[in-house]
């Protein structure tokens, strides 16, 4: 019996440090601040989720679930990945459907253009995002890459991680709950779309595995009792692709399945091609904002949603709304142009969620700046601004305060990995984690942390 017992407590303690080894060691998507779709499903409660879009990065860049929450209460998410290809958005979908049950399937047509992955990392991000599981595994052999096994056991993938691991390998970023699948570039890049292109009428017969794909999809709808609607989302199309959607169009419609091809209305939603685009393929979060306007006109006309706002089970939602605010305060501060102190610090006092280390040396002084009351409405007091100094601020209030060449020191724990570090001795430093991040002596510099994203933000430097 003591045998029995200390072989069991042997294959448990294995299994818990497999298991933990795993968690660590699991494959994560490291760009786009670590944002994972499905890690964001995964932490989403049961039967929340009403309104689903699937597809590739042009709906995690063209739909703000918070845009729809704010303004009707409707609990969407953003079930995208970077190239979700039609093997990936049918397995994702179904991965969904094992804890939701969505009124309306919204799916973008993009992958009607592309079969297969040009990129090894997008078949890692479509292949390997979900948890182990018969749905992942059949995944795998649907999409049949050149090692499937690799793909199923991942112990391959995993033991190749040990000199890529982070901190975020270790303690979880709160990114993976907040955007709701949605990701924020408000950077812009001019495109030029061809009108001939948009109005052709030409049309190319769906191939046999696009065709496949569509009745797949609605079918997987039909059975978990979800509407199925379809849009094309906005980018730069030439006459060819055109021409693929005009083909999806008809085939659609002769399911009964309505079709919207948003690049046919971009003058109603008032996209301009100048300044609403990230690049020829995905609108900026400017770009987004419009299209997740006109979408949520479009959708409430044919669908009734309920409004969840005010109740306790949808507090992701309420929680991704305070995001959504705060990407847009980050986003006002960064519009100030880099020599303009008063504006930036104006600008910080209206961001929330974001830490500021602000070293001002003895001498400084700058009778055409209003920085002493700008710092006071950051937290600062009259006596400590009087000394000059270094702060670490967050929310008004001051996490840490050393008066220039006191030789003090001051740390703030920002959470479970970092910790922010002022002294104030003949070498004034501000240290992330012990990493000097005070590169401009005899400045004032501003070091803006950002508390959701937990990564610096900025560093700018005032003479």
């Amino acid at each position: 019996m003591k045998r029995i017992l200390s072989v069991c407590t042997f294959l448990l303690l294995l299994a818990f440090l497999l298991c933990s080894a795993y968690r660590i060691l699991a494959w994560k998507d490291t760009t786009g601040e670590y944002l994972s779709d499905t890690e964001q499903l995964y932490a989403t409660g049961d039967d929340l989720i009403d309104l689903v879009f699937v597809g590739s990065s042009h709906i995690y860049c063209g739909v703000n679930p918070a845009y729809l929450w704010g303004n009707a209460g409707i609990s969407a998410f953003d079930l995208s990945i970077s190239g979700m290809d039609k093997i990936s958005s049918e397995y994702h979908l179904k991965e969904l459907f094992k804890t939701q049950s969505p009124q309306v399937v919204c799916l973008d047509l993009y992958d009607l253009l592309f079969d297969r992955q040009p990129l090894e990392s997008n078949v890692y991000r479509n292949y390997l995002s979900m948890r182990p599981s018969v749905n992942s595994v059949e995944a795998v052999l649907a999409y049949q890459p050149e090692n499937p096994a690799d793909y199923i056991t991942r112990w391959p993938i995993l033991h190749t991680r040990y000199k890529e691991l982070k901190a975020f390998d270790f303690v979880q970023n709160q990114t993976s709950l907040f955007g709701r699948g949605f990701s924020y570039q408000f950077s812009f890049t001019p495109q030029t779309q061809d009108p001939a292109a948009l109005a052709t009428s030409s049309v190319t017969e769906l191939s046999d595995q696009n065709r496949n794909w569509l009745d797949t999809i609605i079918d997987l709808c039909a059975d978990h009792g979800s509407s199925l609607y379809t849009v094309m989302m906005p980018m730069i199309v030439d006459e060819k692709n055109q021409a693929i959607i005009n083909g999806a169009k008809q085939y659609l419609e002769s399911r009964g399945i309505e079709c919207l091809d948003l690049n046919q209305h971009a003058q109603e939603i008032g996209l301009d091609y100048a300044v609403h685009f990230l690049d020829d393929q995905h609108l900026n979060t400017y770009g987004a904002q419009k299209v997740t306007a006109y979408l949520l006109q479009e959708l409430t006309s044919r669908y009734t949603f309920a409004d969840h706002r005010g109740d306790a089970r949808y507090a992701l939602w309420d929680e991704n709304a305070l995001y959504d605010g705060h990407q847009w305060q980050l986003n006002a501060f960064q519009q100030v142009p880099q020599d303009d102190l008063d504006g930036a610090l104006l600008a910080l006092a209206s961001c929330s969620d974001v830490t500021v280390a602000v070293s001002v040396p003895a001498d400084y002084s700058n009778p055409s700046s209003d920085w002493p009351d700008l710092l006071m409405a950051l937290g600062a007091t009259p006596e400590q601004i009087e000394l000059r100094g270094q702060w670490i601020l967050q929310g008004s209030q001051v996490l840490g305060f050393v008066a220039a060449n006191s030789g003090e020191t001051a740390n703030a724990d920002l959470n479970q990995v970092d910790t922010l570090t002022i002294t104030a001795d003949d070498d004034a430093s501000v240290l992330l984690n012990g990493v000097d991040l005070l590169s401009h002596p005899g400045a004032v510099v501003l070091i803006v942390y950002d508390n959701y994203d937990a990564k610096v933000l900025t560093q700018r430097f005032y003479l």
